[in-house]
């Protein structure tokens, strides 16, 4: 597989790319949670179980990302 790299796009954009699409994430999970009569609308702290949710996206994609790059980068 070609790394990111070498298909001309930077890390910096990369980043970018991805802390936008973790707060599409985010924004969509929480409108979906609170919305009324939801069953999870009604439970405690939802808004920090979408926040788990986006730091486990965070590291699956971190995660991939590294896999993906080139060794030592």
């Amino acid at each position: 597989m070609v790394s990111w790299r070498r298909r001309g796009i930077s890390s910096t954009a990369l980043g970018i790319i991805a802390l936008i699409i973790l707060f599409v994430i985010f924004i969509v999970v929480r409108e979906l949670w609170q919305k009324g009569g939801k069953p999870l609308a009604e439970i405690p702290g939802v808004s920090y179980y979408a926040i788990a949710l986006l730091v486990v996206f965070g590291v699956i994609i971190y995660l991939v990302h590294k896999k993906t790059s080139g060794a030592g980068t």
